[in-house]
Protein backbone atom coordinates (compact mmCIF):
# COMPACT_ATOMS: atom_id res chain seq x y z
CA UNK A 1 0.00 0.00 0.00
CA UNK A 2 2.95 2.32 0.76
CA UNK A 3 4.46 1.78 -2.62
CA UNK A 4 0.86 2.49 -4.10
CA UNK A 5 1.09 5.80 -2.23
CA UNK A 6 4.47 6.62 -3.12
CA UNK A 7 3.57 6.28 -7.03
CA UNK A 8 0.31 8.54 -6.58
CA UNK A 9 2.48 11.31 -4.69
CA UNK A 10 5.64 10.78 -7.50
CA UNK A 11 3.30 11.38 -10.12
CA UNK A 12 1.61 14.27 -9.08
CA UNK A 13 5.13 15.86 -8.08
CA UNK A 14 6.58 15.49 -11.31
CA UNK A 15 3.80 15.90 -13.73
CA UNK A 16 2.88 19.06 -11.56
CA UNK A 17 6.38 20.15 -11.97
CA UNK A 18 6.56 19.86 -15.56
CA UNK A 19 3.13 21.54 -16.36
CA UNK A 20 3.96 24.38 -14.30
CA UNK A 21 7.38 25.06 -15.81
CA UNK A 22 5.37 25.27 -19.13
CA UNK A 23 3.77 28.09 -17.82
CA UNK A 24 5.85 29.69 -15.88
CA UNK A 25 9.88 30.59 -15.04
CA UNK A 26 11.36 27.20 -13.85
CA UNK A 27 13.24 29.23 -11.06
CA UNK A 28 9.67 30.35 -9.73
CA UNK A 29 8.30 27.13 -9.68
CA UNK A 30 11.26 25.31 -7.85
CA UNK A 31 11.42 28.24 -5.39
CA UNK A 32 7.68 27.93 -4.85
CA UNK A 33 7.49 23.97 -4.58
CA UNK A 34 10.72 23.85 -2.62
CA UNK A 35 9.53 26.81 -0.37
CA UNK A 36 6.10 25.40 0.55
CA UNK A 37 7.41 21.42 0.75
CA UNK A 38 8.36 21.78 4.41
CA UNK A 39 5.38 23.43 5.76
CA UNK A 40 3.51 20.83 3.71
CA UNK A 41 5.54 18.01 5.27
CA UNK A 42 5.38 19.60 8.91
CA UNK A 43 1.64 19.38 8.41
CA UNK A 44 1.49 16.30 7.15
CA UNK A 45 3.74 14.47 9.37
CA UNK A 46 1.62 16.21 12.06
CA UNK A 47 -2.04 15.33 11.38
CA UNK A 48 -1.57 11.71 9.33
CA UNK A 49 1.60 10.72 11.93
CA UNK A 50 0.99 12.42 14.84
CA UNK A 51 4.77 13.19 14.47
CA UNK A 52 6.73 16.65 15.32
CA UNK A 53 9.63 16.88 12.75
CA UNK A 54 10.59 20.46 13.79
CA UNK A 55 13.30 20.37 17.33
CA UNK A 56 12.06 23.75 18.34
CA UNK A 57 11.15 27.44 17.45
CA UNK A 58 14.20 28.37 15.52
CA UNK A 59 13.52 25.67 13.11
CA UNK A 60 9.66 26.61 12.85
CA UNK A 61 10.86 30.15 12.08
CA UNK A 62 13.34 29.11 9.74
CA UNK A 63 10.59 26.96 7.62
CA UNK A 64 8.55 29.97 7.78
CA UNK A 65 10.67 32.46 6.46
CA UNK A 66 11.03 30.70 3.36
CA UNK A 67 7.29 29.56 3.28
CA UNK A 68 7.00 33.77 3.58
CA UNK A 69 9.48 34.40 0.90
CA UNK A 70 7.61 31.57 -1.87
CA UNK A 71 4.38 33.19 -1.57
CA UNK A 72 5.93 36.43 -2.30
CA UNK A 73 7.51 35.10 -5.41
CA UNK A 74 4.26 33.74 -6.32
CA UNK A 75 2.31 37.45 -5.86
CA UNK A 76 5.23 38.82 -8.32
CA UNK A 77 5.36 36.21 -10.68
CA UNK A 78 1.52 37.19 -10.49
CA UNK A 79 2.39 40.52 -10.84
CA UNK A 80 4.66 40.13 -14.00
CA UNK A 81 1.38 37.82 -15.72
CA UNK A 82 -0.09 39.75 -18.52
CA UNK A 83 -3.57 40.93 -16.97
CA UNK A 84 -5.35 39.94 -19.91
CA UNK A 85 -4.00 36.71 -20.63
CA UNK A 86 -1.52 35.32 -18.43
CA UNK A 87 -3.00 36.06 -15.38
CA UNK A 88 -5.59 32.82 -15.70
CA UNK A 89 -2.15 30.88 -16.73
CA UNK A 90 -0.04 32.40 -14.37
CA UNK A 91 -2.21 31.04 -11.90
CA UNK A 92 -2.75 27.68 -12.86
CA UNK A 93 1.20 27.58 -13.18
CA UNK A 94 1.43 28.54 -9.46
CA UNK A 95 -1.33 26.15 -8.22
CA UNK A 96 0.58 23.15 -10.43
CA UNK A 97 4.01 24.45 -8.40
CA UNK A 98 1.80 24.23 -4.76
CA UNK A 99 0.75 20.84 -5.78
CA UNK A 100 4.51 19.51 -6.35
CA UNK A 101 5.67 20.84 -3.48
CA UNK A 102 2.69 18.86 -1.85
CA UNK A 103 3.68 15.56 -3.51
CA UNK A 104 6.98 16.24 -2.98
CA UNK A 105 6.11 16.52 0.61
CA UNK A 106 4.30 13.09 0.58
CA UNK A 107 7.57 11.47 -1.08
CA UNK A 108 9.77 12.54 1.56
CA UNK A 109 8.09 11.29 4.02
CA UNK A 110 7.54 7.90 2.49
CA UNK A 111 10.65 7.32 1.69
CA UNK A 112 12.08 7.97 5.04
CA UNK A 113 9.41 5.04 6.40
CA UNK A 114 10.73 2.63 3.38
CA UNK A 115 14.43 3.59 5.20
CA UNK A 116 13.47 2.71 8.30
CA UNK A 117 12.53 -0.50 7.50
CA UNK A 118 15.80 -1.17 5.83
CA UNK A 119 14.21 -1.22 2.06
CA UNK A 120 16.69 -0.98 -0.48
CA UNK A 121 16.50 2.10 -2.47
CA UNK A 122 17.36 0.74 -6.06
CA UNK A 123 13.99 -1.18 -5.31
CA UNK A 124 11.70 1.82 -4.24
CA UNK A 125 13.54 3.88 -7.21
CA UNK A 126 12.63 1.15 -9.47
CA UNK A 127 9.41 1.26 -8.62
CA UNK A 128 7.86 4.48 -7.32
CA UNK A 129 7.78 5.84 -10.99
CA UNK A 130 5.09 3.53 -12.88
CA UNK A 131 2.33 5.74 -12.50
CA UNK A 132 4.22 9.21 -13.92
CA UNK A 133 5.40 6.96 -17.17
CA UNK A 134 1.66 5.45 -17.41
CA UNK A 135 0.39 9.06 -17.04
CA UNK A 136 3.47 10.40 -19.31
CA UNK A 137 2.87 8.37 -21.70
CA UNK A 138 -1.07 9.00 -22.06
CA UNK A 139 -0.26 12.59 -22.20
CA UNK A 140 1.79 12.21 -24.88
CA UNK A 141 -0.27 10.29 -26.97
CA UNK A 142 -3.32 12.45 -27.20
CA UNK A 143 -1.24 15.73 -28.03
CA UNK A 144 -0.27 14.40 -31.51
CA UNK A 145 3.33 13.33 -30.95
CA UNK A 146 5.97 13.58 -33.06
CA UNK A 147 7.92 10.01 -32.73
CA UNK A 148 11.81 11.61 -32.23
CA UNK A 149 14.68 10.32 -34.81
CA UNK A 150 17.95 8.26 -33.68
CA UNK A 151 19.65 11.06 -32.91
CA UNK A 152 17.21 12.58 -30.63
CA UNK A 153 16.75 9.29 -29.03
CA UNK A 154 20.30 8.76 -28.13
CA UNK A 155 20.31 12.56 -26.75
CA UNK A 156 17.20 11.96 -24.67
CA UNK A 157 18.61 8.43 -23.50
CA UNK A 158 21.94 10.05 -22.33
CA UNK A 159 20.61 13.21 -20.61
CA UNK A 160 18.17 10.45 -19.25
CA UNK A 161 20.58 8.71 -17.24
CA UNK A 162 22.82 11.41 -16.09
CA UNK A 163 20.23 14.40 -15.67
CA UNK A 164 17.31 12.50 -14.34
CA UNK A 165 18.14 9.12 -13.41
CA UNK A 166 21.29 9.03 -11.29
CA UNK A 167 20.47 12.27 -9.65
CA UNK A 168 16.78 10.93 -8.70
CA UNK A 169 18.47 8.01 -7.14
CA UNK A 170 20.93 9.57 -5.28
CA UNK A 171 17.72 12.05 -3.59
CA UNK A 172 16.21 8.63 -2.92
CA UNK A 173 19.08 7.60 -1.05
CA UNK A 174 19.41 10.46 1.18
CA UNK A 175 15.41 10.87 1.41
CA UNK A 176 15.81 6.98 3.15
CA UNK A 177 18.99 7.99 5.13
CA UNK A 178 18.61 11.80 6.40
CA UNK A 179 15.78 13.26 8.83
CA UNK A 180 12.47 14.19 6.78
CA UNK A 181 12.95 18.10 7.32
CA UNK A 182 16.16 18.76 6.95
CA UNK A 183 16.29 16.22 3.21
CA UNK A 184 13.29 18.05 2.10
CA UNK A 185 15.05 21.59 3.07
CA UNK A 186 18.02 21.10 1.30
CA UNK A 187 16.20 20.99 -1.97
CA UNK A 188 15.52 24.51 -1.45
CA UNK A 189 18.63 24.72 -3.36
CA UNK A 190 17.65 23.77 -6.40
CA UNK A 191 15.77 27.14 -7.49
CA UNK A 192 19.27 28.99 -7.97
CA UNK A 193 20.70 25.97 -9.78
CA UNK A 194 17.91 26.12 -12.01
CA UNK A 195 18.11 30.60 -12.09
CA UNK A 196 21.25 30.37 -13.59
CA UNK A 197 20.29 27.48 -16.27
CA UNK A 198 17.59 30.35 -17.15
CA UNK A 199 20.41 32.45 -17.43
CA UNK A 200 22.64 30.23 -19.33
CA UNK A 201 19.81 29.40 -21.89
CA UNK A 202 19.44 33.14 -22.00
CA UNK A 203 16.25 34.49 -20.35
CA UNK A 204 16.10 37.54 -18.58
CA UNK A 205 16.15 37.99 -15.29
CA UNK A 206 13.23 39.81 -12.78
CA UNK A 207 15.68 41.20 -10.39
CA UNK A 208 12.84 41.25 -7.28
CA UNK A 209 12.25 37.77 -8.41
CA UNK A 210 16.14 36.83 -7.94
CA UNK A 211 15.79 38.34 -4.38
CA UNK A 212 13.06 36.33 -3.31
CA UNK A 213 15.20 33.29 -4.96
CA UNK A 214 18.15 34.03 -2.59
CA UNK A 215 16.06 34.31 -0.12
CA UNK A 216 14.51 30.71 -0.32
CA UNK A 217 17.95 29.46 -0.99
CA UNK A 218 19.43 31.21 2.07
CA UNK A 219 16.99 30.20 4.51
CA UNK A 220 17.35 26.83 3.41
CA UNK A 221 21.27 27.56 3.55
CA UNK A 222 20.74 28.65 7.60
CA UNK A 223 18.38 26.48 8.42
CA UNK A 224 20.55 22.59 7.19
CA UNK A 225 23.68 24.32 8.07
CA UNK A 226 21.81 24.83 11.76
CA UNK A 227 20.83 21.24 11.23
CA UNK A 228 24.62 19.29 10.70
CA UNK A 229 26.29 21.74 13.58
CA UNK A 230 23.13 19.57 15.65
CA UNK A 231 24.25 16.40 14.45
CA UNK A 232 27.65 17.51 14.85
CA UNK A 233 27.38 18.10 18.52
CA UNK A 234 24.54 15.25 19.39
CA UNK A 235 24.94 12.31 16.99
CA UNK A 236 22.55 10.50 18.97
Amino acid sequence: MAMAWMNLATAITFLSYYLSISIIPASTTSSIEAALGPAVLILIALVVFRRREWKGRVDLWSISIMMAFGLLLAGRTWQLSDRSTGSAAAMIGLVLAVAAGSGMAVVVLLSKSFGKTNTSPVWVTAHRFHLTYVLAALAWLVSEPQVPDASELVTLFVFGVFAVVIPLFLLQVGFQRADSLPAITLVALLPAMTWLAQLAAGQSADAISLLLIVGVVSASVTFTTRQASKRVENPT
